[in-house]
This record gives structure tokens, sequence and C-alpha cells, in this order.
């Protein structure tokens, strides 16, 4: 009985573990297969992707996993194909309907009933079936409304479940919700706001640049013309609005016009740009871009940088320079500088990568790129190189802080730090009075690249270095000595002022000038110097920075009979290249005149000549 218990009980983990791992397996089988299902075998191809900027994504059917598409590659039936934040789509079917997706946004066709249908689940998308062939009906369904199109270009919108917005750029258009419908002509406007519809006739008319249109430049500014139309005859101007919205939705131009006409030079970016009325808060508005095609900056490695390893392949930054329209970067690494062979390469979204399997050798690198527009040209950067050097031992440890004749105070953190490498598996710090480290007074060892003290050490000179572990060996290298000193800071001295003393009265009968006379600090960098009138002491006669301890008024004009206050503060320097301000030095005192100027004090510097009738 015990041993059937015991059966039991071994027995049923076995259970509980074999049934998750076959739960895992099947899970895992369906996944792959919903995965890589080959769609042409039940989805019909209806349509391809022309032009993408960033990633756009793509569901095929009752799939759950969302993949990247790129330019070119088909849409099937059933497919769902959504934006991020800032790419955009634009989807041409088989009969020559263009579909454009803006960013955030989502669309579902289902082109398998009489009436062609495009699901707009959420964003912006414009649709435009002018050119079609054949049957030219397409429907557009968004919650419980539909929007039936016929040779038409029409701008759709929806904000929420139950707000939609329908412009009609070109042709004819029906909108249905619930019993009500709507017929629309060219320029006709629809705003869905729950269960209540409004029908609007457009004011302006945006025609160029039209909407998503892209310009590809290789200069730093691109003109753009701008030209509309309006329906209002009355107003004789117009609001002209561009918005760079390529990070941040930023007014970069607005301007009132008079005309239907304007040129602007803008950098590389997209952008959206309106023509309002800033009356009636009437507006159109439309995206294009300016399209960077330059082939990018390669920053590192910088060219014929080398770098060194002893058993390990170093780790090798490479990185770039940013190009939004670019929908992935390919790196490209050889031996030879016309590329014959390729030893490794990578396709990327990122702008850097980590390179560590590059052995002994000189290399060179490149970056291609190709926006995601139509008619945009392969770009292939300029040419750097670097080489990989095998050493015997490796570089010592290089130190970083303290710096050479470092001095701490005994209060501070001592914290000693250098770079790492590779190749060494630990770190041993050592300090010492002596340059020979007879007399060590710390020794430890890490794995990290830094250390602190666990305490202060007494006033003194001191010598430090850091002996890196090779590997698994018991070889060490050392790195090259530095000294600091531990020393306490001195408190500056109180300053004093000589003249004039405090409380003291100055007879200026006699003086050609004002000397100030202050106690010189030792290393006093620069001293602050104030002269304020009482009793107030707020009126400022006099302010200097000098760098002697004294100051001289020659203009005794400024110095009237009354009270006064000396103000001095030294600005001194302390250990390490810091400094610190003195508390300031104040001497009241007053100015008098002894006694009423004669004849004989005055001389007459101007007119030379003096008339006295």
């Amino acid at each position: 009985m015990f041993q059937q218990l015991q059966s039991l009980k071994q027995s049923e983990p076995f259970k509980v573990n074999l049934g998750i791992v076959i739960t895992i397996l099947i899970l895992s089988i369906w996944l792959y297969f919903d995965f890589n299902a080959n769609l042409q075998g039940g989805g019909k191809v209806i349509g391809k992707v022309i032009y993408k900027v960033k990633e756009v994504d793509r569901k095929f059917g009752s799939q759950i996993i969302w993949k990247d598409v790129d330019v070119d590659s088909n849409i099937y039936n059933y497919d769902t194909i959504r934006t991020d934040n800032f790419s955009r789509v634009k989807v041409v079917l088989n009969d020559k309907t263009e579909i454009e997706l803006d960013s955030n946004s989502m669309v579902v066709f289902d082109l398998s009933s009489e009436n062609l249908n495009v699901d707009f689940l959420q964003g912006k998308m414009q649709l435009n079936n002018v050119n079609t062939k054949g049957d030219k009906n397409i429907k557009i369904t968004s919650g419980d409304s539909e929007v039936k199109v016929d040779s038409s270009e029409v701008k759709l919108n929806k904000t929420s479940d139950s707000n939609l917005d329908v412009d009609v750029v070109k042709g004819k258009a029906e909108i249905k919700k619930g019993d009500s419908v709507q017929n629309l002509q060219k320029d006709d406007q629809v705003r869905i706001r729950g269960e209540k519809i409004r029908k609007d006739k457009k004011i302006f008319r945006l025609l160029s640049p039209i909407n998503s249109k892209y310009f590809l430049t290789q200069n730093q500014l691109e003109e753009i013309n701008f030209s509309w139309e309006s329906d209002d005859n009355s107003k004789d101007y117009s609001i002209l609005e561009i918005y760079n919205v390529s990070d941040k939705y930023k007014k970069v131009f607005s301007k009132k016009l008079k005309g239907n006409k304007y040129q602007v030079k803008l950098k590389p970016a997209k952008y959206k740009w309106k023509i309002l009325d800033d009356e009636n808060g009437h507006f159109e508005s439309d995206s294009f871009y300016v399209v960077n095609e330059n082939p990018v900056d390669l920053y590192t490695p910088e060219d014929k940088s080398v770098f060194y390893y002893l058993t390990k392949p170093p780790r090798i930054l490479v990185s770039w320079s940013r190009n939004e329209f670019v929908n992935s970067y390919k790196l490209e690494i050889s031996n030879t500088s016309n590329f014959d062979t390729i030893i490794h390469k990578l396709l990327t979204e990122n702008e850097t990568t980590v390179v560590d399997s590059l052995e002994e050798g000189k290399y060179y690198y490149r970056v291609i790129t190709k926006t995601g527009f139509p008619d945009s040209a392969q770009k292939i950067s300029s040419i750097k190189s670097f080489t990989i050097n095998k050493n015997a031992l490796p570089n010592p440890p290089s130190l970083i802080t303290p710096s050479e004749n470092y001095i701490f105070k005994p209060q501070n953190k001592f914290i000693f730090a250098w770079n790492p490498l590779s190749d060494y598996s630990k770190y041993q710090l050592q300090i010492a009075t002596d340059k020979k480290f007879r007399a060590t007074v710390h020794s430890s060892e890490t794995v990290e690249r830094s250390m602190s003290l666990p305490s202060s050490l007494p006033e003194n000179k001191y010598y430090w270095k850091v002996k890196g572990k090779l590997g698994e060996s018991d070889k060490w290298i050392e790195s090259a000595i530095r000294t600091f000193e531990v020393k306490k800071e001195e408190v500056p001295k109180i300053l004093t002022i000589h003249f004039p003393e405090n409380n003291s009265s100055v007879d200026v009968i006699d003086m050609s000038n004002f000397i100030f006379k202050w106690e010189k600090i030792p290393n006093a960098v620069y001293y602050n110097f104030e002269l304020k009138r009482l009793p107030e002491g707020k009126t400022v006669i006099k302010q200097a920075k000098v760098t002697k301890n004294q100051f001289v008024i020659d203009d005794l004009k400024i110095l009237k009979t009354g009270n006064y206050l000396c103000v001095v503060q030294a600005k001194v320097s302390q250990i390490n290249s810091e400094s610190i301000t003195t508390n300031s030095a104040a001497n009241k005192f007053r100015i008098y005149l002894s006694r009423r100027a004669k004849k004989d004090d005055i001389e007459f510097v101007t007119p030379e000549d003096v008339f006295i009738e």
C-alpha cells in the first residue's frame, strides 16, 4: 500500500509536467505555421505597396502576427495595414485605385464582394479611384458610416469611433449613416459627430504641393512653391502656415499674404501646410515631404583608426548620421577598398551597431541607404578604414582619476578609476607612500573599473597604480604611477581694511586722490570692491574687481561730504583650483572738509583766459 502511494505521488508531477510540455509544443507549432503561412494559396493578391516612410506593419487575414511590409510587397485580400507615429504608406490596388495612410492609421481590405470594400479603423486616409479600370465603385466603411466613392478622390479623418470627417477633393461620393444619406460633390465636406451630420462647402482649395507630395533633394534648403484658390472674394488676403511635424508639431512659417502664391525655402523634414481665414476659422491643410537624399555621414570608427586586442577580437562601435526618411541602413565591411569581398554586412533600422568578430587586418566600411519614396536612388556613403592589430601583450590599464598631483581633502570620498580592457579578468589597486611601493598603505582587488576606499587616509603624499590580471593566467600588467596628496583645507584669513579705518573721519581738503587699502590675502585671485553712500547704503558710488589690495579714486568730485561704507571681499584659490569667497570686510567712515576753499585753492582749467569786469 505504501509503495502504491509513493508511486502515485511520483507520477502526478510527471503527468502535470508532460501536459505543460505538450501544450507548449502544440502552441509553438501553431505559431510557427501561423507566422510562416503561405498566403498565395488562400489569399488573393489585390495590390502592391509603392512607397512607405519608416516602419509599416501588415497582418495576414485572421493571423495574429504582425510583420513589417516592404516597398513592392504584395497586398492580399483581408490584409490589415497599420502605420505608427512617424510612418506613412501608399498602396495601389490592381484596378489602379490609390490608397494612402497617414501616421497612426489602420485599414482592412475586403475586395471579395461585388462592391469593393475598405474598412477604415482609425487615423487618416486618402483614396483616389479617378483613374481606375472597369467598375469604379468602392465602399469605405467606418463604424456605422459608409462612404461610396465613384471616380473620385476623397480624404477621411477618424479621430474616434463616433467622429468622422469626409472631404471630396475630386468627383462625387455618397455618405450613409443610419437612415441619413448625403450626396457629396467636389469641395463638399461632411463632419460626423455622434449622430449629428454637418455638410459644408470648402472655402479654400490647396493646389500645390498636393497632399503627400515629396521633393527629393540633396540641398540644405529646398524652395517649395505654394498655391491655392479661394471662393471668398470678399477677402483680399490669406494666411499661410507651415508646420514641421518630423518630431514635434512645430510652426516654422506664418504670414498674411495677398494673392494665392508664395515660395518658402525649407530644410528636409515632414511638413503640414495650411491656408486659413483667421476671422471665421476656415482652413484647409495638406502634408508634404522634403526628402534628404544625401548619403549618411560616417561617425565611428574615425578614418584610419587602430584597434588592439590580445585574445578576443575588439568590440568596435560603428555609427553614422540619421536620415528620417530611410527605412533601413545597410552596413558593409570589406578587406578591400573596392568592396570585392564583403566580410561583414548588416541591415538595420538603427544608426549604431557593434562589430566584435573581426580578426587582425585592415578593413574598409560604408553604409548604403535608400528612402522609401519612388524615384529615390540608392546612396553610398564615403569609405573609411580601420586596422585591427593583435598584441603580444595588451595595453596596461589607463588611469582616469584622480589626476596627477590631485589633492584630496580628508573629508572627501577617495575614488579611483581606470579604463577597463576585456583582456583583464580583474584589477588590483595599490597605494603607497613611496614610489617603489615598499610602504604600501592599501591593496585590494576588484572586477570593476573603479574603487573607493573604505576610509580616509592621513595627511601625506601618496603614489598609486593599477595592475590588470591577464585572463586566468598569473601574469599582471602594471599601469603608470600617479601621485596624490591628502591635505587639510586652509581657512582664509579674515580680511582687514586698513584705510579708511572703521568709524574714522577723513579730511579730503588737501587730497589729490583717495586710496583705499586693505590686507593682502594669500592665494587671492581678485578682490571685489564696493563704495556705498550712507545712511541708506543702497547707492553704489564705485564698484570694481581688482587684483591688487588697493583701489584708487582719482576724481574726488564723486566724494561729497557725508557718511560712506567701504566693502571688500576676496576670492581665494583653494585645493584643486577650487575657489571660495571670504566674508565681507566693511568699514564706515565720514568725509569732511576742514576749511572752506580759498581763492588760492581754485585753479581755472578752462577757459585759459578769464575776464572779470
